[in-house]
């Protein structure tokens, strides 16, 4: 299966690019794209410490980007642009990983 991220697709920054080259193993809650060190504080917080545990909470959500986008908010109350562009990356990672 391909890792390569598709040039058509919105997660074309250096960062998302990054995040998808390799499997997730132990990466930090901040190699998300969308997540700053400031709103990964307020994941951590949450108790959402690493980023296999928001791609988790992606699985939970079925991969329905509003259950996801409103439960990221709830528990950690981070901005609705910073879920969405971390919601993009992790469905295309999904894509190409699973």
């Amino acid at each position: 299966m391909s890792s390569q991220t598709n040039p058509s697709t919105p997660s074309t920054t250096q960062k998302a690019r990054d995040f998808l080259a390799e499997p997730m193993g132990d990466k930090a809650v901040t190699d998300l794209p969308g997540i700053g060190d400031k709103s990964g504080g307020k994941l951590a917080d949450a108790g959402i410490d690493s980023a296999s545990k928001v791609y988790g909470e992606y699985l939970v959500a079925g991969g329905n980007q509003d259950t996801f986008v409103e439960t990221l908010k709830d528990k950690s109350d981070i901005r609705d642009r910073e879920a969405n562009t971390c919601f993009k990356a992790l469905d295309e990672y999904h894509k190409n990983f699973s």
